[in-house]
């Protein structure tokens, strides 16, 4: 009783008190006004069905038509029955799907249940740590293996290769703007820095040679036949003898070199410079005359030095014949390579720690003052490991501060955007632990799935959200609703996206279905269950306010004032003035309204509200006579009509005020002595009726609108006297 008790005071508004002692609520009832067609003159009200319907904030799609043939029925003696048939076959089948009985009958109300909502909850807090597990588990790498067919030679080889011959080589730069003959100790330190890295192969338990230290020994050769040709005579301070060897016209010539362009060969110097001092240092100032004999003169070293020096030394080609003393001087250099071998790495791992270990060794020394830097297959292929998952976090960030950011923008929620970036967050926590759960290695191809996850999932539960938003009532009515109309949308996204996902499963190549297709049915599924499970659950608990507030019925939104018909102004033709009259047939089963578009080939709706106010007063008078009098009112009802192709008017229109009252008496003659009674009834009714007729091609323009006020009032009483 309690809940029929409030469900009918739902049906009931004050409209106003006409008298200060009258308290009664006033029903309220909705009417539908059709004017049938051909001529639009003939009016049907029929009153809006009532009962225990569900007022829903969603339009059903299968609202009746107001067609020619629905007006019919709708005339006949039982149009109620046949409405209520029809409105209940449309609900039958709307819901005659399995998967809209799936939803209404177990999804919805099992959502709507806290012990369903505590498991998911903890569902999704287990799915949590496992995801933060998942994610420390995940390893860095690419195997070249991934990139071939199986079952092939090349993929052989590189399993064994792989496996048992873990064998790179790389190389150590030195840029230019660093000056290389006074900074030899510099070089030869860099040098030996690389050699104490472990993975740095050594041949025979020595440092491997670089171009520097190639340069010296071909130097230090020279020198030491030059001293033993002094010894014996055969080279004096202002030239050689001819039976001098070659090497040591050679270490003459360069040891006369001053490296000066004004002055470029000093006999002098023979007896006071030594191609290298006591501590390894090549002579600084004509170090670039020494390069271009020994690039040229000793092509097999250099070749051997792999140093590929740029620009290219200058060409200068030893004759012992020659006895011009004069060496051009090559250019400073800018680029310069150390050759290493990295042996036994052979996992992803242990070759970017060898990557680590050089980064090391190349900022220590670019501090000290030289331009350098690692090259080589493993920096180019391996070194994006190293910040690999770093760079995937800030990008995932940017792309959830940007979501959050566009979301508060467009919907001007910045709560829905809040939670909207909770769930997409969770999907790819989620989707990145199960990558490390199952042993899918992160590299390139997977982050960028994972960056695109994220974008991704804005489709499974964006329409979620906007249903959400876009209905009314509680939270848990608001989540019940959008899970039932977005259900099937959210569906449709992710069933294609996963049937065209199937199709790698059938490649040959590991790296399609490994990285492609395992990973983008996690993402699915994933995506999928956190929309429709763990979205909703949420929303029922956190959920933002709804857009769209009620002022009546907390469920339901009050019928719209239909939009009114633009004017539509004709052309005038010059011809005489004619007025028609439009036939009025009234009707007798409901209100009959005047409609005067003789040219309408659609239905008006007209929403009636009436109002009927009636005051009885009754009043004890003692004479010697009694009359009786009775009262009967006919009184119109209060009618707001509204047309949906009939235009508002601001004031008044066709406002009339009617009281009729009608009185039977009845009187006899009764004894002296005795009481009466007089009873008044006034019955008022206010009906407003708006009435927009088309406008007449052979009218003036100025005669477009009229208006029409009237309002009058009666009252009726009977008093009876004793006769």
């Amino acid at each position: 009783e309690e809940n029929s008790c409030k469900k009918q005071k739902r049906l009931y508004r004050t409209i106003g008190k006409p008298n200060s002692n009258s308290s009664a609520l006033v029903p309220v009832r909705q009417a539908v006004t059709h004017a049938l067609p051909p001529d639009g003159s003939h009016v049907v009200t029929v009153l809006a069905p009532t009962g225990n319907q569900r007022d829903d904030a969603w339009p059903h799609i299968g609202t009746p038509n107001t067609s020619y043939d629905n007006l019919s029925a709708l005339n006949s003696p039982n149009k109620d029955s046949m409405s209520k048939c029809d409105v209940m076959s449309i609900k039958e089948c709307q819901n005659g799907s399995l998967l809209n009985a799936f939803l209404k009958h177990f999804l919805i109300p099992a959502l709507q249940r806290t012990p369903v909502k505590v498991m998911v909850t903890t569902l999704c807090i287990v799915s949590i740590f496992l995801g933060v597990w998942g994610i420390y588990r995940v390893k860095d790498g690419l195997d070249l293996t991934d990139f071939v067919p199986k079952g092939t030679n090349e993929y052989e080889f590189l399993s064994q290769r792989t496996k048992y011959f873990g064998l790179f080589n790389m190389y150590a730069v030195t840029k230019g703007n660093f000056k290389y003959p006074t900074n030899q100790r510099l070089l030869y330190d860099y040098h030996e820095a690389f050699t104490r890295i472990e993975k740095i192969k050594h041949e025979n338990g020595e440092p491997p040679e670089f171009w520097l230290t190639m340069f010296r020994d071909w130097l230090l050769g020279l020198q030491k036949a030059f001293d033993d040709q002094w010894n014996k005579g055969c080279i004096t301070q202002e030239g050689w003898c001819l039976n001098a060897t070659d090497d040591a016209i050679m270490a003459y010539k360069l040891l006369v070199q001053t490296g000066r362009i004004d002055n470029p060969v000093d006999k002098s110097l023979v007896k006071t410079m030594r191609l290298v001092d006591g501590n390894g240092i090549i002579n600084t100032k004509p170090f670039y005359n020494y390069l271009s004999a020994w690039v040229s003169n000793d092509p097999l070293a250099y070749s051997a030095s792999r140093a590929y020096f740029a620009p290219e030394p200058r060409q200068w080609i030893h004759d012992p014949q020659d006895v011009d003393l004069k060496m051009p001087k090559s250019q400073p250099l800018v680029y310069a390579q150390m050759p290493f071998f990295l042996d036994d790495v052979s996992t992803t791992e242990e070759i970017t720690a060898t990557i680590r270990e050089v980064r090391a060794v190349c900022e220590k020394f670019e501090a000290r003052g030289l331009p350098n830097f690692p090259s080589g297959l493993i920096f180019t292929y391996w070194e994006q490991f190293i910040n690999l998952k770093w760079d995937l976090y800030i990008s995932i960030a940017y792309v959830c501060i940007v979501i959050f950011v566009v979301l508060s923008l467009l919907l001007l929620n910045p709560w829905a955007a809040v939670v909207e970036v909770i769930v997409l967050f969770l999907i790819t926590v989620e989707l990145c632990g199960f990558m490390g759960i199952v042993g899918i290695r992160l590299n390139a191809a997977t982050s960028v799935i994972l960056i695109c996850a994220v974008g991704m999932g804005v489709s499974f539960t964006i329409q979620l959200l906007m249903g959400f938003l876009t209905s009314i009532g509680c939270r848990e009515h608001r989540m019940a609703m959008a899970l039932e109309y977005m259900f099937r949308p959210v569906l449709h996204t992710g069933l294609p996206f996963l049937a065209g996902v199937i199709a790698l499963l059938f490649s040959e190549f590991d790296f399609i279905s490994w990285y492609f297709f395992t990973v983008l049915c996690a993402f699915i599924i994933i995506g999928m269950f956190n929309s429709l499970i763990v979205f909703p659950v949420l929303l029922s608990i956190v959920g933002p306010p709804g857009e769209v507030i009620p002022y009546d019925d907390p469920e339901r939104i009050s019928t719209p004032t239909p939009e009114p018909s633009p004017i539509r102004l004709r052309v005038k033709h010059a011809r005489p003035f004619t007025r028609r009259i439009y036939p009025r047939v009234p009707s007798e089963i409901s209100l009959s309204t005047i409609t005067e578009e003789s040219t309408s080939r659609h239905s008006p709706e007209i929403v009636v509200q009436p109002e009927l106010v009636v005051e009885t007063t009754t009043v004890t008078n003692t004479t010697t006579g009694a009359s009786t009098v009775n009262t009967t009112t006919n009184t119109p009802e209060n009618t707001d009509s509204q047309s949906e192709d009939s235009s508002k008017c601001n004031t008044p229109c066709g406002e009339n005020i009617t009281t009729t009252s009608s009185s039977t008496s009845n009187i006899a003659n009764q004894p002296s002595g005795t009481t009466t009674v007089t009873t008044r009834v006034k019955a008022t009714a206010k009906v407003k009726v708006e009435v927009h007729s088309p406008y007449s091609s052979n009218l003036d323009t100025s005669r477009h609108k009229r208006r029409r006020d009237s309002s009058s009032s009666r009252s009726s009483s009977a008093r009876s006297s004793p006769t």
